[in-house]
């Protein structure tokens, strides 16, 4: 049962016929969205230009899928059959489940169906069906390693080389949304223009923070003194200052735990005997920005960063209730709060 990233690293150079039953299983719809086409174009590749068909989970008749996987082709080739499930109420995976896998247990010579899901119980029988005839494709969020490597391999798709620091960086800034990463390297292959004849175009960290309006990253560190004061007034007004010059609420937060990971870093660093010059290299701090962390340093310990990043990694539940900008608004009140106690603690 392969990953998303092992899947697309190996599709591409497989030769083999496709498997008749395909289950593209994971909470990461991005990562769900490029296995189905890497499986399109596979089929096309191995056996010429197939019929897609696809099919709405919360809309669809069972009847009308298993018509179209047993129907041949218009012009002699593969029918790809994609249901798309996503766990709606009316949902064609939980009502017709056992007739699923009657189908998957015996599919179709001349047909690859491909069930797309955020979620599929591995131990139910439609699971273990396909399992028996096809291949399960885990599309799980990626964690930090498998993360890097998959935006410096867009990177490199688009014939941009990112120097590790600017791939860390990108991640800090804008999150683990796959979406938003490829939209900056969209963004970030405008801005550059079209290569030189046979050469990739180097992009460091302070690229990213010259041509994608990363230049908040300095300008935070005046927000994240604020915050460290407990000062309500001069953290709103930071805030609003940022958000008046085009800074989107989303990257703040990023950059917010971006800055709070460099202090913990740094903390950390600090406890085991460095002094601030050690510190600012353990959190890969610039040199025009060492001054500023390390007086924001000397009002961070370790369990305060650990409490500042709890609240930062609860940002994005909050989001799905509030605007972005209430959030970022909401976030900054509580870790000005928290910080004022353990100030007067």
């Amino acid at each position: 049962m392969p990953g998303a990233e092992t899947f697309l690293q190996s599709v591409n150079s497989a030769k083999q016929a496709p498997k008749p039953v395909y289950g593209v299983i994971g909470e990461e719809d991005f990562l769900r969205r490029e296995v189905l086409e890497a499986l399109i174009e596979y089929v096309r590749r191995v056996r010429g230009q197939p019929d897609v068909v696809r099919f709405e989970g919360d809309t669809a008749e069972l009847a009308e899928v298993l018509d179209e996987l047993r129907s041949r082709s218009l012009f002699g080739g593969t029918r790809v059959v994609v249901l798309t499930d996503l766990g709606e109420r009316r949902s064609l995976l939980e009502s017709q489940r056992d007739r699923l896998a009657e189908y998957a247990h015996a599919p179709a010579r001349d047909a690859v169906f491909v069930i797309e899901a955020a979620k599929l119980n591995k131990n139910l029988r439609l699971s273990k069906a396909i399992a028996a005839t096809g291949e399960r494709i885990e599309c799980e969020p990626l964690g930090p390693k498998p993360l890097a490597r998959w935006l410096s391999g867009h990177a490199k798709k688009q014939r941009l080389e990112m120097t590790p620091e600017a791939v860390e960086f990108m991640v800090d800034t804008v999150g683990n949304n796959l979406g938003m990463l490829a939209a900056e390297l969209e963004k970030l292959d405008l801005y550059l223009g079209p290569p030189e004849q046979g050469k990739k175009r180097r992009v460091a960290r302070n690229d990213l923070e010259e041509l994608l309006g990363f230049r908040g990253a300095a300008d935070a560190w005046a927000l994240v003194d604020a915050i460290s004061a407990g000062d309500m007034r001069r953290s709103l007004e930071e805030t609003e200052r940022l958000l008046r010059n085009g800074e989107p609420a989303y990257k703040l937060i990023g950059l917010l735990t971006f800055k709070l990971r460099q202090l913990w870093r740094g903390a950390g660093a600090v406890a085991e005997g460095a002094n601030s010059s050690g510190a600012a290299a353990a959190a890969k701090v610039p040199p025009f920005q060492q001054s500023t962390f390390a007086a924001a340093l000397k009002r961070y310990d370790l369990p305060a960063c650990r409490a500042m990043l709890y609240e930062l990694s609860k940002a994005d539940r909050k989001d799905a209730i509030l605007e972005v900008e209430q959030a970022l608004e909401f976030l900054v009140i509580t870790l000005c709060n928290d910080q004022a106690a353990r100030r007067h603690a």
